[in-house]
């Protein structure tokens, strides 16, 4: 078999000699390209001068390759809402105007209770809003400290229809304890206190304590205490934070209350 012979004569045999001639230098000229390495040189016009029989070839090679930075878009976090109805326990935040104190809820301690406070801190009824947040208004030193009529009387009154039954006694009323406040048998709305001291004899008059104290206790000695019972809590109900402020200047409050899920 006869190996096959290319003309190479002639003005378009020389040409095609020349181009493969600067193809091949091309290949040879080029850098290496490293693995792991991003390319972005400047750009570079190269002239390979391919000559061939007095024949010149001009050939322009653009050496360049720009490759934009990779960047990764931030995956939104969506918070998890919280369960429409309370958990066997979670865990709260009170914050007040003299610190914040941490509770622990057990739904098994108070069953009705604990499901009220839950819905109280899930609808925002702590949350400080325009009228100031809720009014520690009866401070008992060496008892208790009072609280839960909103400032708002609309909100108070709307509250106020939201009555509960009493829970079966599971949990002694000592120190750091929660517990709704009553005017008799099943009135329980949404005033609650916090236990002082250990206040044993309310076990049995239908107090029923719901969450405990776990951080933040000492907060409770801060709160100010030289308006003992003085503000009047018909008075409360009915003008809101407005009297406070203006009566008691220096009474202290619950301004947002976290759920800790």
């Amino acid at each position: 078999m006869n190996p096959i012979k290319l003309n190479m004569q002639g003005p378009a045999a020389r040409m095609t000699c020349a181009v493969f001639t600067a193809i091949l230098v091309l290949f040879i000229m080029m850098p290496p390209f490293e693995s792991g390495t991003t390319v972005a040189e400047p750009i570079e016009d190269r002239v390979i001068r391919a000559t061939k029989s007095s024949e010149q070839v001009e050939i322009p090679i653009r050496h360049h390759v720009d490759m934009a930075p990779m960047t990764m878009k931030p995956v939104p976090v969506v918070a998890k809402a919280p369960p429409k109805h309370a958990p066997e326990e979670f865990s709260f935040t009170f914050q007040t105007t003299k610190g914040n104190i941490q509770m622990k809820a057990t739904k098994s301690f108070s069953p009705l209770g604990v499901e009220q406070l839950y819905q109280m801190i899930l609808e925002g009824f702590f949350n400080e809003g325009k009228q100031g947040g809720i009014g520690i208004f009866r401070c008992v030193p060496n008892f208790v400290l009072q609280f839960g009529i909103h400032g708002d009387p609309a909100v108070a009154s709307a509250w106020g229809k939201r009555v509960i039954q009493d829970d079966p006694k599971n949990l002694k009323n000592e120190r750091g304890t929660l517990t709704f406040a009553t005017s008799g048998p099943n009135t329980r709305t949404t005033q609650l206190f916090l236990n002082l001291k250990d206040n044993s004899f309310l076990d049995n008059m239908g107090f029923t304590p719901l969450a405990k104290c776990v951080s933040g206790c000492d907060i409770l000695d801060k709160i100010e205490m030289k308006y003992a019972e003085k503000p009047n809590q018909g008075t409360i109900q009915q003008q809101g934070n407005t009297y406070l402020k203006r009566e008691f200047p220096d009474l202290d409050y619950i301004i947002k209350a976290d759920l800790i899920i």
